[in-house]
């Protein structure tokens, strides 16, 4: 379950999240709180550069706990941690290539989020869905 909300600022765009996940098969039992934000400003022009930048900042909170069913004894509470944070890792990554692409004019989202890669002289193929956080 999550909810997320975004703030339009002149200088910057903020978003925040909070989701809240609960493991499934031998993860049942585990759960996950997990909070953030994202922060995208321009960079600072009384630094010199010669080219516009973008600056994304971010912080996200994972907080593990186990509630209900007593958790699978295959699997501690540091593993699923790291399950989680690997899985997260992933998705930003993810979302830093699309990112990216997007500068470089080589791919834009539709308005389901879709990834759509642009490629010279064929018709634009979606590819993958944009993680949420």
């Amino acid at each position: 379950y999550g909810a997320m909300r975004k703030y339009e600022e002149s200088d910057r765009v903020v978003y925040v999240w909070r989701v809240l996940m609960e493991g499934q098969g031998e993860l049942s039992g585990y759960h996950n709180d997990e909070t953030g934000w994202l922060r995208v400003r321009p960079e600072d022009p009384a630094l010199g550069k010669f080219c516009n930048s973008t600056i994304i900042e971010g912080y996200a909170r994972f907080v593990p706990f186990c509630a209900g069913r007593v958790p699978n004894a295959k699997v501690t509470p540091d593993r699923f941690a790291d399950i989680v944070a690997k899985t997260s890792e992933k998705q930003v990554n993810e979302l830093g290539r699309i990112l990216e692409q997007m500068l470089l004019g080589k791919t834009q989202l539709d308005n389901s989020n879709h990834e759509i890669v642009r490629s010279p002289g064929k018709t634009s193929d979606i590819l993958s869905t944009a993680s949420e956080p």
